[in-house]
């Protein structure tokens, strides 16, 4: 399950938008559907700290234990 945070701090399950307030029971129904996969996190990078903090907050509340992080490797420097 990927749980993804656009530039404008909008919510998503996989692909589908849910807000702050729904994501515990959202992430719930999804991990009883799929048989309590692995859950992701991925944050655009022009999403303020806090926000991301929020929603970890929710996951754990909502007992996901184990969080993973999605990172994008660094941009490569031009050469030359």
């Amino acid at each position: 399950i990927i749980v993804s945070i656009s530039g404008h701090s909008d919510i998503y399950i996989n692909d589908r938008r849910t807000s702050l307030d729904k994501l515990g029971s959202a992430i719930l129904d999804e991990q009883h559907k799929l048989g309590n996969p692995q859950v992701l996190l991925k944050a655009d990078r022009s999403v303020p700290y806090g926000v991301v903090v929020q929603v970890m907050g929710a996951l754990k509340a909502a007992g996901v234990e184990k969080l993973g992080m999605v990172t994008e490797p660094p941009a490569a420097a031009p050469e030359g």
